[in-house]
């Protein structure tokens, strides 16, 4: 991604498919979200990343941003700009120029030489010594149940026991199922039509920014690093490239990449048995 270049998730496109009027629903140092209807909408500045439902500005427009940034504050969407309302005035964010980028994923054949060698490419960094779970009994039996692949009723429970637990803007256990599934979509598809009605309840118990990646990952798009991971896995990537994906992952958040990589750890174990 160029630096000074603007992106957008064509899951996102138009920015008004979800409403007209928005607001702003949360804020953060480089980041924050518009919320239409129950949809967020990622305006963000991290480099090398794009939220499934994300569209990146550069540095220097984002701070021009902020001085506009309020929570509650009333957002305007057309087809391909945004104007938001605040006390300091009006603050158009046009997109014509915006760069599309798809971040949809699809199912590709079983390819166990890539998988394996990705297995020990995560292996090495210890990655259950550093999640957002304390790895309890029963988590030690979740996961194992992961590990050796799941029935539609055992995902329920599985479920409802990960799902909103642990700290964060997206807990870890999502992450762990968020990753564990993207697994199953690319290798076992035929599951994921049980296992995603489980996670398209409307009474999850978790955040509303954790409830748009689900949603976006079962409509089949992720974000930018693990699209460059599914990339390098359809595309039989050398060990230097899926380390290289692995590590990018391994980037986000304070503990949400650790999660997601053990999350892929027992999603490849399942399918390489």
């Amino acid at each position: 991604m160029k630096k000074d270049q603007l992106y957008v998730s064509d899951y996102v496109v138009p920015l008004n498919r979800f409403g007209k009027i928005g607001k702003i629903h949360s804020i953060f140092d480089r980041s924050f979200n518009i919320e239409v209807e129950a949809q967020l909408i990622s305006i963000a500045s991290y480099q090398e990343y794009l939220s499934s439902y994300g569209i990146y500005v550069p540095e220097q427009l984002f701070r021009e941003l902020q001085s506009f940034i309020q929570l509650g504050n009333v957002v305007n969407l057309s087809n391909s700009d945004l104007l938001i309302y605040s006390d300091a005035g009006t603050k158009k964010l046009d997109l014509k120029k915006a760069e599309l980028v798809s971040l949809h994923i699809s199912p590709i054949p079983l390819q166990k030489d890539t998988i394996h060698r990705l297995i020990d490419e995560i292996e090495k960094k210890n990655i259950q010594d550093f999640i957002g779970l304390d790895l309890g009994e029963t988590e030690e039996r979740v996961f194992s149940q992961m590990k050796e692949g799941v029935s539609s009723e055992e995902w329920k429970e599985i479920t409802a026991y990960l799902v909103g637990r642990g700290k964060g803007l997206t807990p870890s256990g999502d992450d762990v199922l968020l990753a564990y599934l993207f697994v199953m979509k690319l290798f076992k598809p035929e599951l994921t039509i049980e296992f995603s009605k489980v996670l398209t309840q409307k009474n999850l118990s978790t955040t509303t920014i954790s409830k748009n990646y689900i949603e976006a990952l079962l409509c089949d798009t992720v974000s930018l690093p693990i699209y460059r991971l599914f990339n390098a896995i359809k595309n039989n990537e050398t060990d230097e490239r899926l380390a290289a994906a692995v590590d990018q992952l391994l980037l986000i958040g304070h503990t949400s990449g650790k999660d997601m990589c053990f999350g892929l750890l027992l999603g490849l174990y399942a399918v390489s048995a």
